[in-house]
């Protein structure tokens, strides 16, 4: 019997949607501002201890009320810095900003989380892009746990994918992102994540942040 050899370069898969996440594994000049986040970010905690309940379990993160911290005149010196690291993103991602939008900073918060301490599943509405910088990373300090939103839908078929077709195309239910000190992300905000529970003594300590695309002058 003839054995017919098979073509297959006419065959492929297309991974269409793709969910884009940025990131840096040590921003520009974190040495140089470590030390003083983690000063301001206890200053703050320490004038304003309030017990603040979102997706966090335990721990203290910035009150809401306090959220635009960054037009302080005492945050001035590191806001000149993450504006680089902002700038940085965006040339990265080559958007077209010549559309008459500007990205626009609408909240930043601190994140102190001792041990057992953890924040649930969650997403930040009426935002485009969230971040995070990591700024104290004890050992076992809690990966970052981000949830497909195909997961359901995908269920089944996710469950019959190999490991290698996984890996290649990040077809997964979840993936997780395990933090270092100066590494910083940013992804969509619709995007459901968690953060794993702090198994260290230290603190864990991180920077957060929303960003819009807004038209300018509105």
């Amino acid at each position: 019997m003839k054995v017919r050899n098979l073509d297959y370069s006419n065959r492929k898969i297309i991974p269409i949607f793709p969910c884009l996440l940025y990131q840096d594994a040590k921003v520009n000049g974190f040495d140089e501002v470590k030390d003083g986040l983690i000063e301001y970010a206890y200053k703050q905690k320490e004038e304003d201890d309030i017990n603040q309940v979102v997706s966090n379990r335990g721990g203290w993160q910035t009150p809401n009320s306090k959220m635009r911290f960054y037009n302080t005149e005492s945050f001035q010196p590191y806001m000149g810095w993450f504006g680089e690291r902002l700038k940085e993103y965006l040339d990265h991602m080559d958007f077209e900003m010549t559309t008459g939008r500007d990205v626009y900073l609408s909240s930043m918060w601190f994140n102190i989380n001792g041990k057992g301490h953890y924040n649930t599943s969650h997403h930040h509405p009426e935002t485009t892009v969230a971040g995070i910088l990591w700024i104290k990373t004890p050992k076992d300090c809690g990966s970052l746990y981000f949830e497909s939103p195909h997961e359901f839908s995908e269920y089944g078929f996710q469950q019959m994918q190999k490991q290698e077709m996984i890996d290649q195309y990040l077809a997964c239910p979840a993936y997780r992102i395990f933090p270092h000190e100066g590494l910083m992300i940013l992804f969509p905000s619709h995007l459901r994540h968690a953060v794993e529970i702090n198994q260290s003594d230290e603190d864990r300590i991180s920077l957060a942040f929303n960003i819009d695309f807004r038209k300018i002058n509105e």
